[in-house]
């Protein structure tokens, strides 16, 4: 029984070193990827020519700028912690279990062609939800921006709850998308 704890003992603190690498990796690895993916952004939209504004909407210009660094700075980094940790307990608990009873690795081959199946179908539902989030977010984005650019002439034609009422129609259609992607992810 000891022979187990000192095994259990060990493994817990090999996976606190892997937990701090992959912390300090990841922070480094994640700031200059946002930071080299914004610069070549910013470049490639500064170099464009005029005829690329005139033909774009520039909400979907500031939806693209947005969602990219928002998947860098926010759900990348998450996804990754995410990936990592389950990868460790996942391999940690084959191995306990292997070790203790090993027919069970003949069990795992089954199993992981279950698992394969269900992450394509899932990889195509969540692609496609995201292709409609971006294409429901570019609207929102260039009504809010031109009503901005033209709150005064709103506010001289009396159509404030008009462009609000817009505006809020814009957002719950945004919002029911995600809640698809988060049923989705479930």
């Amino acid at each position: 029984m000891s022979f187990y704890l000192g095994v259990y003992a060990a493994w817990n603190l090999v996976a606190s070193l892997l937990f701090l690498a992959r912390d300090v990796s990841l922070m480094l690895v994640e700031l200059a990827a946002a930071s080299s993916l914004h610069n070549a952004m910013l470049k490639s939209v500064m170099g464009a020519p005029v005829k690329f504004f005139d033909q774009t909407p520039i909400g979907r210009i500031l939806n693209r700028f947005s969602n990219d660094q928002d998947s860098l700075d926010l759900t990348l980094p998450r996804t990754l912690n995410q990936l990592y940790s389950c990868m460790l307990r996942v391999i940690g608990t084959i191995a306990v279990i292997s070790f203790v009873s090993p027919g069970f690795l003949v069990a795992t081959i089954p199993i992981s062609w279950l698992y394969y199946h269900a992450k394509e179908l899932y990889s195509k539902t969540s692609r496609e939800l995201k292709r409609i989030e971006s294409n429901t977010k570019s609207p929102l984005y260039s009504h809010f921006g031109e009503s901005i650019t033209g709150a005064s002439c709103i506010r001289a034609a009396s159509a404030e709850q008009r462009f609000r009422d817009e505006n809020i129609a814009r957002i719950d259609r945004v919002n029911g998308i995600f809640s698809l992607i988060n049923h989705c992810n479930r």
